[in-house]
């Protein structure tokens, strides 16, 4: 009897071992995705300045010519 309780202690300590680096491994997952998206983000808004930029040089220099 007392081997069956040692046994499920011990698989109880041990599953939740394994649960807890599961929780961060998925949390920084989320983390890194987010960043991702957030860098994507951040280029396109980016890409899109610099475009609207060009066009309002393209725009002057055709006006001052």
């Amino acid at each position: 009897m007392s081997n069956i309780i040692f046994l499920f202690i011990n698989n109880i300590k041990n599953s939740s071992a394994h649960v807890r680096p599961l929780e961060f491994t998925e949390s920084f997952i989320s983390l890194i995705s987010l960043s991702i998206s957030s860098i994507n983000e951040i280029i396109k808004s980016t890409n899109f300045c610099l475009y609207i930029n060009s066009e309002c040089v393209f725009v002057i220099k055709k006006l001052m010519s």
